[in-house]
């Protein structure tokens, strides 16, 4: 994978958006001079970009994309003793294992 980025107060800048997990440790082998295809991105465009990152994240996390199921919709059946989720066809709660 190759990232292009700016270099300005001590920071490496991304000039796109760049999937990888939060924390993730990388290797930079810096090419001085190197053609920057993509523009660089304004503060605005940066923090929107940002906002965007932050949701997919915390959507990722909250496991709603697995429950999204690919784009279908899909039925779920609450629990209220224990407030899970579970598939309509459950007879039992995914998380406590007790009866529907």
């Amino acid at each position: 994978m190759t990232i292009r980025a700016i270099y300005e107060n001590g920071v490496f800048r991304p000039t796109e958006p760049v999937v990888l997990p939060e924390r993730t440790n990388v290797t930079v082998d810096v090419a001085v001079g190197a053609t920057n295809e993509s523009p660089v991105l304004t503060d605005e465009e940066w923090s929107l970009h940002l906002v965007d990152w932050v949701a997919e994240d915390a959507i990722e996390e909250a496991g709603v994309k697995s429950l999204l199921g690919g784009g279908k919709q899909v039925v779920m059946i609450r629990r209220r003793a224990c407030s899970q989720l579970n598939d309509e066809n459950s007879k039992y709660c995914q998380e406590c294992g007790k009866p529907i």
